[in-house]
């Protein structure tokens, strides 16, 4: 059995979401946010690979770029 349990699809959703936001909005790198997620750094790339392919998808897209401004706000940097 692998190290690591994916869980439910929308948890794995989730997760994906957080990677992404950890990296775009808050500029950690791959290999930090593998450490804090206690994760691979390759599947964090994956996830940050899958997450902007997915903004493809204007609803989502959306929604991403709303969390990344509450992210940047709270930070102070906007």
């Amino acid at each position: 059995m692998s190290k690591y349990r994916r869980g439910s699809p929308s948890v794995v959703r989730v997760r994906q979401i957080v990677m992404y936001l950890a990296h775009v909005a808050l500029g950690l790198s791959p290999a930090q946010i593998a450490l804090v997620l206690d994760r691979d750094r390759s599947s964090v790339k994956l996830a940050l690979r899958v997450i902007e392919d997915g903004r493809d998808d204007p609803a989502f897209d959306q929604f991403l770029a709303r969390l990344e401004e509450s992210l940047k706000c709270e930070r102070g940097g906007i």
